[in-house]
């Protein structure tokens, strides 16, 4: 995952910094190193993040439909 995807993802969710970081289980400035490409963004926050997106896709797609 690149820094642009990541602040994507982040925009994605609406999420802040300090969000994100908790989310992921970091510190708040490793999250700020990620967003700024001065730090390599871990294979476990990747990973984390793509099951995030799997989670709400399933369900999403097992929820009754609204009217």
């Amino acid at each position: 995952m690149t820094p642009t995807e990541l602040r994507a993802w982040k925009d994605a969710q609406a999420l802040g910094t300090t969000e994100l970081a908790r989310i992921l289980g970091v510190d708040r400035a490793t999250a700020k190193r990620w967003l700024a490409g001065t730090y390599p963004i871990s294979r476990t926050a990747d990973l984390l993040i793509h099951a995030i997106d799997r989670a709400a896709a399933t369900s999403a797609a097992t929820s009754p439909a609204k009217s």
